[in-house]
């Protein structure tokens, strides 16, 4: 018989949360190192540009994602 513990349970919840908080961390940390920008200034950046760039915007979308 296989017995689990709540902890295990716990501590295994606990590590798949930071596992997932660290990815989107690091996805956060590069959009910003390619852009040499914070969130805000790529969003000014992006709404006052007059050409439309489609990597920019796919960027944006995934960028705003990884925020919520």
């Amino acid at each position: 018989m296989l017995i689990i513990h709540k902890q295990d349970i716990g501590n295994l919840l606990l590590f798949d949360y930071l596992s997932s908080l660290h990815t989107v961390r690091e996805k956060l940390r590069l959009l910003e190192t390619k852009y040499h920008s914070s969130w805000e200034v790529f969003v000014d950046h992006l709404h006052a540009s007059h050409e439309e760039n489609m990597q920019q915007w796919d960027d944006y979308i995934e960028w705003k994602a990884y925020l919520r």
